[in-house]
């Protein structure tokens, strides 16, 4: 419900930005209101709910996988060699995957 109420917030302020060295008394009114959909407002709200539960923004995770094929680590982020060199480390640390 936000979401639309953004949306059509948006849209209007837009319309008057767009049209601003033309505007009459009726274009502050709300009707003959011309919707421009509502993607800008949709995607913010995504973005937020998406960091706001900790869900993936980017399309390409790096996994890294130790000696034995599990996973090891999940990043969902840009990385640095700073944040990759732990891991690499602890699964350096690990046995030969065929060793006994």
């Amino acid at each position: 419900m936000a979401t639309t109420l953004v949306g059509f917030r948006g849209a209007k302020l837009d319309y008057l930005a767009e049209h601003a060295a033309t505007l009459a008394v009726h274009d502050l009114g709300s009707s003959g209101f011309t919707w421009y959909g509502c993607f800008p407002a949709g995607a913010a709200t995504f973005a937020v709910l998406a960091r706001r539960h900790r869900l993936p923004l980017a399309p390409w995770p790096t996994i890294v996988l130790d000696r034995q094929h599990r996973v090891a680590a999940v990043f969902l982020r840009a990385l640095h060699d700073t944040d990759l060199q732990p891991v690499v480390e602890r699964i350096a640390s690990e046995s030969p995957a065929g060793a006994s």
